[in-house]
């Protein structure tokens, strides 16, 4: 029997919880699946008298333990699991910060998929990427899929990945193709042909052919050649002209998260599709 898709949802019991379990209940509720909810408790060590405050914090930690089990359990044991096993995790994030701490205990659980939701700003109309949701991508070691608490996020008919024939273009179509398999989706996969790094007709099935023949893939992924202005309109604009219900994006290392999340075309491309997007990091294999 194949090993179960493992997936990790960070809860802080606020309202827009409820909406990333359903969605969870929806998609992830089969045997092949593994879900744990975990909740991370943060106190920030001040500099002083640090091991005084580790102490202070433990006790913190001991005290609200079983109130945090109880809240975590009503969610477990909610009727939209329809019966199923959730499992439930409590971890402390004493020396590191909370996005850190998902992140870490991801990658040390062998996890397939953090589930994390992206509120939007009140009296803004655009996404926004809280400093925890931040910092979980930025250290992400397995792909994080991230909903957006202003929609109704359901349907996942259509996946919009964009590649650039990279190595990270492999693995992100693997594991992108992993979760389509859960969510029942097929994946558009494209590359954007900008003016200022064009490519002909020529070049592109040049490049892709490559591509195809260096990955191995026994049954290769489709790629359209998408023409834009920029490589943020195109992917937008693809993803609009597709009416794709998710995107699925990567990161170069030389760049990372922290660059591409910080004022660059990945924060723009994200915030002006409109759709939950899958982050997949450039330090996840096939």
């Amino acid at each position: 029997m194949a090993n179960p898709f493992k997936i990790l949802i960070p809860v802080d019991f606020s309202d827009s919880n409820r909406k990333t379990l359903e969605f969870a209940s929806k998609y992830f509720s089969g045997d092949d699946a593994e879900i744990t909810l975990m909740h991370v408790i943060y106190v920030p060590i001040i500099p002083g008298d640090t091991m005084m405050q580790y102490m202070d914090f433990k006790d913190y930690f001991n005290a609200n333990r079983d109130a945090i089990a109880k809240n975590l359990e009503g969610m477990a044991g909610d009727s939209i699991w329809g019966g199923k096993k959730i499992n439930m995790v409590i971890e402390d994030a004493v020396d590191q910060g909370v996005g850190a701490r998902i992140s870490s205990f991801a990658k040390e659980g062998n996890f397939d998929l953090v589930l994390m939701m992206a509120k939007q700003k009140k009296g803004l109309d655009r996404i926004f990427l809280g400093t925890e949701l931040f910092r979980a991508l930025r250290h992400a070691a397995v792909p994080v899929l991230v909903l957006r608490s202003d929609q109704s996020v359901m349907a996942m008919h259509r996946i919009a990945l964009a590649l650039d024939f990279s190595d990270l273009s492999a693995s992100a179509y693997i594991k992108t193709k992993s979760l389509a398999t859960f969510l029942g989706a097929e994946i558009l996969c494209f590359v954007v042909n900008t003016l200022d790094d064009f490519m002909s007709d020529r070049d592109f099935i040049l490049k892709r052919n490559l591509f195809i023949e260096e990955t191995g893939f026994v049954d290769p992924p489709e790629i359209s050649l998408y023409t834009d202005y920029s490589l943020e309109e195109g992917v937008a604009n693809f993803v609009s002209h597709h009416q794709a219900d998710l995107l699925a994006i990567t990161s170069h290392a030389r760049k990372g998260i922290a660059y591409l999340l910080g004022g660059s075309a990945a924060e723009e491309i994200i915030r002006g599709t409109h759709v939950p997007f899958l982050y997949v990091p450039h330090n996840v294999s096939g």
